[in-house]
Parts: structure tokens; sequence; C-alpha cells
């Protein structure tokens, strides 16, 4: 039976976090319909994961990683079914999140979709200001649901026709997943905001881990920018100029999209360190435009799956 929904993870060597998504998964009412494929990149000699035995479950040993977005693309094509749900590592699929998936993108309407995203470590460290700075329209409560132009980062489902649509583009879009909207959307595509799509997901909790992860990302992000759009030299040299100005509309956008009291509280709190966690984007940002990714991508797949965030102190029960 071809199923309905592949589920992709990618553990790391963060033994602990990955064990507690696949059982996440695995519990999820509707599993029988679906599958993981399960691209294990523990390079540390690690043992397979618990429950990886398990009927719905395809294992896949990655150890040599390459990039976060190879390992998404790769599952992305071995996947069966219509529909492709990505879930990190350290995230966790809250009760009713499959089904949520699988009713929102059955039809074909929609080429993607993701919902309310929780924190997993809620007030550990600076926890709350990553949260808000990067799932601010998507933190609880989302009361409506309808279209968008955007959804959860490395934490939605997407119709898989799409996704192999971009063909050998699609390594390079999944590892800076905002280009990739932006390409779908330019080819008329929608997404769905669903609130029953529920996750829960572990943040970083202190300002170096934060910086380094935003670094990281934005160098990928600015340079597949730059390429997609096609960017001259003077563009390129204008995003570096312009890194205060990119800093202060991030800071902005922050404060607009925060849909909730107790999150404007949680930005006024903790200004400082949206502002300096911002600096490090834009830092990046200005990096991958001018001189391209160069091996960003690969330290970025290592801190994504290695980098400690701390216990879990939500959704533990």
């Amino acid at each position: 039976m071809t199923p309905t929904v592949s589920v992709v993870i990618v553990p790391g060597n963060q033994r602990h976090r990955a064990t507690r998504s696949l059982a996440s998964v695995l519990d999820q009412d509707g599993i029988e319909r679906a599958e993981v494929v399960l691209l294990d990149a523990a390079n540390d000699g690690s043992p397979p994961l618990p429950r990886s035995d398990e009927v719905p479950v395809r294992l896949f040993p990655r150890p040599q990683r390459g990039t976060y977005g190879e390992l998404r693309s790769e599952g992305t094509r071995l996947a069966r079914a219509p529909i492709v749900a990505f879930i990190e590592e350290h995230a966790l699929a809250l009760p009713g999140w499959l089904l949520a998936i699988e009713e929102s993108l059955a039809s074909g309407e929609f080429c993607g979709a993701s919902g309310e995203v929780h924190p997993l470590n809620p007030g550990s460290g600076i926890s709350d200001a990553v949260g808000l700075m990067n799932y601010a329209r998507w933190l609880p409560p989302l009361t409506e649901r309808g279209p968008s132009t955007l959804v959860v980062g490395h934490n939605s489902a997407y119709r898989r026709d799409d996704l192999l649509a971009f063909g050998d583009d699609l390594e390079r879009l999944l590892s800076c997943e905002v280009v990739l909207q932006w390409q779908l959307g330019a080819r008329g595509r929608r997404f769905l905001i669903n609130p029953e799509i529920r996750l829960a997901h572990l943040n970083e909790t202190t300002l170096a881990s934060i910086c380094k992860g935003y670094y990281l990302w934005n160098v990928s992000f600015g340079a597949e920018w730059a390429h997609q759009d096609r960017w001259s030299i003077a563009r390129r040299v204008a995003q570096a100029v312009g890194i205060p100005w990119w800093v202060i509309r991030r800071t902005v956008d922050v404060a607009r999209t925060a849909p909730a009291p107790q999150h404007r509280r949680t930005l006024r709190r903790h200004l400082p360190v949206v502002i300096v966690s911002q600096l490090s984007a834009a830092l990046g940002l200005a990096v991958g435009a001018l001189r391209g990714d160069r091996g960003e991508a690969r330290r970025f797949s290592n801190y994504e799956l290695d980098q400690d965030r701390g216990p879990a102190t939500a959704f533990t029960t």
C-alpha cells in the first residue's frame, strides 16, 4: 500500500532528542497509513535509535552527512507518499499532527502546510526570545485556518511533486527554505496554515549558540537568494553595507508579527538579545551574498544536528 504521508527525520548525535522525536511520530493517530524515512546521520558510533525497527520506519544510515539540504532532499526522493512532512530531531509532533497534515494537503489545493509551534523548553535561558524570533507568526494561540505566504521552516509538510519539480536545485533550496517558499509562491502555489498541525520545538538557550546558528544559516540564505534573483555586484555590496538597516528591519518584523501581549513583553525583555542575534544573521547574509556558501552549509548541518540545546521542560510526560 502506498503511504499517504512520508515523514522525514534526520537524527544526529543527540540521541535522546531524536529518540523523543521519532517516538512522537510513531505514536500519532494514522501512523498505520504513513511511513517514516529515517536518515540517521549519527557519526559518533551511536547504535540505531530505539523503535527504528518498527514497521513504518525505513532506516538509511548517513554518517557522511553533507549539507542539511542534501539530507532532506534525499529524504524527499526516497519518500513514497505524495506528501512529505519534515520534522527536526529536536522537535516533537503533538497529538493530531499527522492527521492534520494528511487532511490539509490531500486535495492538492495547497502545496505546503504548517501550524502552531510550541516551545519545548520555555523559560530556559533565552529560549523564549529565540522562539519569538523564529516563530512569531506561528506561536500559540493560532485561531484561524487559511492561506499563507510562508510556512514554518524545517518543520512543514509539502506536496512531494512540488518539491521534485525543482530538480537539482532542491538541495540548495532545502538549505534555505524561505527561498524555496518564495519560488513556490512565484509558481502560483499556495500554503495553508492549519492550527491543528501542532509541534513543539527545542530552542537554543544561549546567545552564543543562536548567533552561531543564525550566522551559518544566513550565509546559505544570502548565497541562494542572490543566486535565484540574479543579484548584481552592486546589489550584493549594498546588502553588506546595509547591515544596520537589515537588523532594524528584522527586529521590526518580529515586533509586527508578535501575536499576543505576552510575546511583545518577551520582545521588550530580550531586546538586546534580539538585536545582537539579528546582527549575526545580517553578517551571515552579507557574507553569503558577497562570496557564496563555501562550506558554511556543511557546518550548519553539524550545528543543527549536534548542538546541545539543554533539556526539554514541556510536553515531557
